[in-house]
């Protein structure tokens, strides 16, 4: 398979963030709608062979002034503490930086060969990727028998939700796509995006669409030693097992026409088990070169049909001895 560079422009709002394995969920949605139970059925049915069709990062940021493009902060252990009063202006400086969550691509090409953690603190504030703004807005539900706003005793029904928004700075996101065609990955991810994505859609929230489509060229890695995940992963038996890792855990709802009818089993459950994962950013020792990574996870709710897509594609880096002897001698097995 080859890596592809998809542009998406977000037109509105959104009720979820853009996670590889919400996007595809959505997936799996456009190919049920479009080719049919029975297409969809066999595309499952690669994915739990371990092959699966198409393979997604989570949504990345791009700076629209000048398209700076970013990836996910590689994980590291965090620098040692100065042993004096570092002072106000470098311990602000300090919790910055571990806040960011992302780097530019161009910093990332700068490190890829010799990452270490002073590799890593050398490139961070370089370049703020633009954020989603977080909004409060406020709803009020109807009331089925008074037919308005108001509950039988006479109170409101307010309540209030939170939603994501761009900047000025930021209306589109790039996702690393790993799948054998141009073609085949745009219509996928047309599907996608074609009925809104994530919550509220039905509303006007999750307005999504491709805008560009072209070959991933990541940084090329001399003897490289490991990966790092550019979205969230479940890992398989045969994936490497060292590593430095961010952990996560991940509850998702069912979607499509499930999300407000009855499954196929007669089950109205709309919540999914939980599922533990790999996030974006861990960083994995390998001996050999890794497209992506992750499996698919059965059992994720009683219809047994519903799988939870644990892959992500992942890029190659070289972590330097130091470094590599602290992940090594540590407890860092999955």
């Amino acid at each position: 398979m080859h890596l592809w560079d998809v542009t998406i422009q977000l037109r509105s709002g959104l009720g979820t963030p853009l996670s590889n394995h919400t996007i595809w969920g959505h997936v799996c949605w456009g190919i049920r709608y479009h080719e049919g139970e029975k297409a969809l059925l066999n595309f499952l049915k690669k994915c739990d062979e371990g092959n699966p069709p198409i393979v997604i990062s989570d949504a990345m940021p791009i700076e629209s002034e000048g398209r700076i493009t970013f990836l996910p902060k590689p994980v590291l252990p965090a620098k040692p503490r100065p042993l004096d009063d570092p002072g106000n202006e470098s311990a602000d400086s300090f919790k910055k930086q571990k806040k960011q969550q992302w780097i530019s691509e161009s910093d990332w090409d700068s490190i890829a060969s010799t990452l270490s953690i002073s590799a890593l603190n050398s490139v961070l504030s370089n370049q703020l990727a633009p954020a989603l703004k977080k909004a409060t807005v406020l709803h009020a539900s109807i009331n089925r028998m008074t037919g308005t706003t108001t509950d039988e005793d006479g109170t409101g029904a307010l309540f209030d939700q939170e939603q994501l928004y761009p900047d000025t700075n930021q209306g589109k996101f790039r996702l690393i796509v790993c799948g054998a065609d141009s073609d085949r990955v745009e219509q996928l991810m047309n599907w996608a995006f074609e009925g809104g994505y994530g919550r509220d859609a039905s509303s006007g929230l999750g307005n999504i669409s491709v805008t560009s489509i072209s070959p991933f060229e990541c940084a090329s890695v001399s003897g490289a030693n490991c990966v790092m995940l550019l979205g969230s992963a479940v890992p398989s038996s045969s994936d490497p097992r060292q590593g430095f890792f961010s952990w996560g855990v991940h509850a998702g709802r069912v979607g499509g026409t499930f999300a407000n009818s009855e499954l196929p089993n007669g089950s109205t459950q709309r919540a999914k088990r939980p599922v533990h994962l790999l996030q974006r950013g861990t960083i994995l020792k390998t001996s050999e070169p890794l497209q992506w990574v992750g499996r698919s996870v059965a059992g994720v709710h009683d219809y047994e049909p519903i799988r939870h897509g644990g892959f992500t594609p992942c890029i190659p880096c070289k972590v330097d001895e130091e470094t590599l002897q602290m992940m090594e001698g540590g407890n860092n097995d999955c």
